[in-house]
């Protein structure tokens, strides 16, 4: 299913295909809303492997057409068949591996640790390569997909979750007023969880998307992302 089929389903789902109550750009803001929180627990459900090339000379590999770089599976040939599989880096420098390292034939490159970088989009591997020769490794790419665009695909595993999500919020608008609505809304937050298997934490979301965080429409994109990227943040600090 596409972004706009999305959107349209959404509406279907209200019993308002016609956006007269809830529009295509709030139904849009939601639906990122969404996505953001999801991408937040389950970068496997946006995951893919990808085998790219190294930068000959230089410890920092980025990759532009990836959100986030969450593994290194190995050194591979062209063809994205894995050579061998390299250790990854710990953030504490204490508990690195400082023992000798075994010898290898004179003039082969060989990789012996990577880190990533997820501040810089990217990630480090040691030694760096030389020029002249040319490495490939595999990589775990999760990409954030463009939910603007309406042709956008969307996986079968994701939709089901981020309808619920959407439906929770355009729900919820009528909670102080209808005792009913809110208890409908909170159905479909609680299914939101359930579907993407994220441990909820009902009062922190709560308190996070309420009345006072509404649909802004001159600034939707920017504070849906905004606001998904802070009750996730206040999710991964509570579990």
């Amino acid at each position: 299913m596409n972004a706009g089929q999305l959107v349209q389903q959404v509406g279907i789902d209200l019993n308002d295909s016609q956006h007269t109550v809830w529009s295509q750009e709030q139904i849009s803001y939601y639906l990122a809303e969404a996505l953001r929180i999801a991408f937040s627990f389950r970068k496997d459900l946006f995951s893919s492997v990808k085998t790219v090339k190294l930068e000959a000379g230089s410890q920092f590999q980025r990759v532009c057409d990836c959100t986030d770089i969450t593994e290194l599976f190995g050194v591979t040939d062209s063809e994205g068949h894995i050579l061998y599989t390299v250790r990854k880096r710990t953030l504490n420098p204490a508990l690195d591996w400082k023992g000798a390292k075994c010898d290898r034939p004179a003039g082969r490159y060989h990789m012996y640790e990577y880190s990533l970088d997820p501040d810089n989009n990217g990630f480090r591997v040691y030694p760096a390569p030389p020029f002249g020769q040319d490495v490939y490794v595999s990589i775990a790419c999760a990409e954030m997909p463009d939910i603007s665009n309406a042709s956008t695909q969307l996986s079968s595993e994701l939709t089901p979750a981020i309808i619920q999500w959407a439906l929770y919020r355009c729900l919820d608008i009528d909670a102080d007023t209808s005792a009913t609505a809110h208890t409908v809304a909170v159905t479909h937050q609680q299914m939101f969880f359930k579907l993407l298997k994220i441990p909820m934490i009902g009062e922190y979301v709560s308190r996070h998307f309420n009345k006072e965080h509404t649909y802004d429409g001159a600034n939707a994109q920017a504070t849906a992302d905004s606001r998904a990227q802070q009750v996730a943040g206040g999710l991964l600090g509570t579990v």
